[in-house]
């Protein structure tokens, strides 16, 4: 009985000797492969600190901790910060790493990622950076291939302005995390949102200012048809309280759009409390009174030359 047990302890030291020091033989062709698709994929600045591998935090996956990604712009954005991330956690199909062919994700984890979006006045982005198909390596059997089936973003922050309209969105610590058969054409994505501050300008005039927001939706994606469907969701800005229907197509040329946002019978301090500048540490000592019910719609087209309707 002593040497079945002494057998087995030696076994299991074995394995966890074997979980332990197996990713390190694995850790040249997985970084190699990262700055092989980020060069060449991107048109930008890019460059990571460092890699940890591991079994034990998501096994029998293999995880990968990025940690510093940076992507920055170049020509007309080279001061504009695209993207920088302390920690972005992947998990990895293992099998995958043994073949020749191109190395799966299962999931996704960005820790303080910091999203800086900007739109020219004459139209050009920041964020288009990935090139042509023709300049893509047209080798299949390299590469990643992302299978995700949930992603996370925690304490984000995210800020995008477009000169052209002029607008500016900003997110300040920003929790989302989202599950979903993406290996499929069609499939629910089940979403929960968290912004502390949210502040739109559209303008020159200040519409939400350090709003908080909690979004609880899933969505319909069919991705043969680009086409995304609002399902169930519960949106709450500050204490007003929203539920939408519709759908999204993006089109070659357009984005059609048929969405539209109510409120139940609510309490018209819900209503106040969006007001910029309203909401502040004392809210709940105001006395408001009386109830309301809304209702809005976007429908039509969203192209260079055209806008939807609102009502």
């Amino acid at each position: 009985m002593k040497k079945v047990l002494k057998f087995s302890g030696l076994v299991l030291i074995l394995g966890f000797v074997l979980l332990a020091v197996t990713p390190y033989l694995f850790k040249d062709r997985i970084v190699t492969l990262l700055k092989q698709n980020l060069n060449e994929n991107l048109e930008a600045r890019t460059d990571f600190d460092d890699i940890s591998l591991s079994f034990f935090r998501s096994f029998p996956n293999l995880s990968a901790r990025i940690s510093g990604l940076r992507v920055d712009g170049i020509g007309a954005f080279h001061d504009t910060p695209l993207f920088h991330a302390e920690e972005i956690s992947v998990a990895i199909d293992f099998w995958t790493i043994l073949g020749e062919g191109p190395i799966r994700i299962t999931s996704l984890q960005l820790e303080s990622p910091r999203i800086n979006i900007l739109v020219l006045a004459d139209g050009r982005a920041n964020y288009d950076i990935v090139v042509s198909s023709a300049e893509e390596s047209s080798d299949e059997t390299n590469g990643l291939r992302f299978d995700i089936d949930q992603y996370e973003l925690q304490s984000a922050h995210l800020r995008y302005e477009d000169q052209s309209l002029p607008m500016i969105l900003a997110f300040d610590r920003f929790d989302h995390s989202g599950k979903g058969d993406f290996a499929s054409m069609q499939f629910d994505l089940v979403t929960l949102t968290e912004v502390e501050r949210f502040s739109l300008i559209y303008d020159g005039v200040t519409y939400f200012n350090d709003a908080s927001v909690h979004l609880g939706a899933t969505m319909e994606m069919d991705l043969d048809q680009l086409r995304y469907t609002l399902k169930e969701n519960k949106l709450n800005l500050n204490e007003l309280e929203l539920s939408g229907e519709g759908f999204i197509d993006l089109n070659d040329d357009d984005i059609e759009l048929d969405l539209s946002f109510s409120t139940s019978k609510s309490d018209f301090r819900q209503l106040v409390s969006v007001l910029p500048g309203a909401y502040v540490d004392d809210f709940n000592q105001v006395q408001i009174e009386g109830t309301f019910e809304a209702e809005s719609q976007i429908s039509g087209i969203y192209s260079d030359d055209q806008l939807p309707a609102f009502n």
